[in-house]
């Protein structure tokens, strides 16, 4: 799945975050990090590359994401192994949306 792809199958919105930007990739890099069996193989500022493994058969899935200053992510997740992933990239990447949007949620109360 990928925010750049325009396939309803393989597409989906990009995400985004508010705040500076040290905020938003600490945001970021957080709400991937609170999913379970990932490695962050690569980050640096404005970009995270992360592995995922998933749960029974711990196939690996791959992610990329690049955070611009207007608080935009782009990214691009699939299976490393494989055709089809079963959902389980599109189902991971909106659980990270959500994560950042409750992020967002509790940092507006005061």
């Amino acid at each position: 799945v990928s925010s750049l792809n325009t396939q309803p199958e393989l597409g989906a919105e990009a995400l985004t975050i508010q705040g500076s930007l040290p905020a938003m990739q600490a945001d970021l890099s957080a709400a991937i990090r609170a999913e379970t069996n990932v490695q962050i193989a690569y980050e640096s500022k404005g970009r995270i590359d992360a592995t995922f493994r998933t749960a029974i058969f711990r196939f690996p899935d791959d992610a990329q994401f690049a955070l611009d200053r207007n608080g935009t992510v782009h990214f691009h997740s699939k299976s490393r192994i494989g055709i089809r992933d079963f959902g389980v990239n599109r189902a991971r990447i909106e659980r990270i949306r959500q994560r950042l949007q409750q992020n967002e949620l509790d940092s507006a109360k005061f």
